[in-house]
């Protein structure tokens, strides 16, 4: 019995040392709240960096300014992106414009675009010089440009407007041809008159002249002339 006892009080004292041994017991740390960054900065931002809220400006990759804002968490600022009253950084730079041609940027528009001019407008449904207009003579609004045209010669040429890349057709010619002589109604020489479709000619008139009969088409006979009235 009282050797029972002793290695009952034995294993004990075994016990208690290991126990000493290894110290207090270790509590775990509570897992982290799931979404919670241990390491992000407060709300109002990290010491030393930006705080939420905070902009600055900064260049898009076109040339255009743009704006960045303060990351929340981090403390850092975010990517470049467009500032709606963005302005050109650099006029000296290069730009591709219309049909591919190489040009200079002249602005930036309220979605950051370049406008590039490559030239004199043209007709072709693209803003060749920049302006921020389509198809426009300098300083005019869209459909200005026009051209002159002038199929039969005439004394008055007409004119061409250029709508969505396409020019219309020719309009507004007056006067007479030049398509060579022709015999009035007093058998008198002289010019077809132009129709204001410019599409084709009018009655043959020719300089008055001494003959009893109206060869300029203006209803009066031999006027201006010192035979009138004319004495054959």
């Amino acid at each position: 019995m009282n050797h029972r006892v002793a290695v009952t009080a034995a294993l004990v004292t075994v016990g208690a040392l290991a126990l000493a041994a290894s110290g207090p017991a270790s509590k775990k740390p509570p897992p982290p709240d799931a979404g919670v960054n241990p390491y992000a900065c407060p709300p109002t931002g990290c010491p030393g960096g930006c705080t939420v809220g905070d902009t600055q400006a900064c260049t898009l990759g076109n040339g255009c300014s743009g704006i960045q804002t303060c990351r929340a968490g981090t403390g850092t600022f975010g990517p470049c992106t467009c500032a709606h009253d963005s302005v050109l950084s650099n006029p000296s730079a290069t730009c591709t414009g219309c049909g591919g041609a190489s040009g200079h940027p002249t602005a930036c528009d309220s979605s950051c675009n370049v406008r590039c001019n490559v030239g004199a407008e043209q007709c072709n449904n693209c803003d060749d010089d920049g302006d921020g207009v389509i198809d426009n003579a300098p300083g005019q609004g869209a459909g200005s440009l026009k051209q002159a045209c002038n199929p039969l010669s005439c004394t008055d040429a007409g004119t061409q407007t250029c709508s969505a890349g396409v020019w219309s057709g020719c309009t507004g010619c007056g006067g007479l041809t030049g398509l060579g002589t022709c015999s009035t109604q007093c058998a008198s020489p002289g010019q077809q008159t132009c129709l204001s479709s410019c599409t084709g000619t009018g009655a043959c008139l020719g300089p008055e002249v001494c003959n009893n009969c109206d060869d300029n088409g203006d209803n009066r006979i031999d006027e201006g002339l010192s035979c009138e009235p004319c004495n054959l």
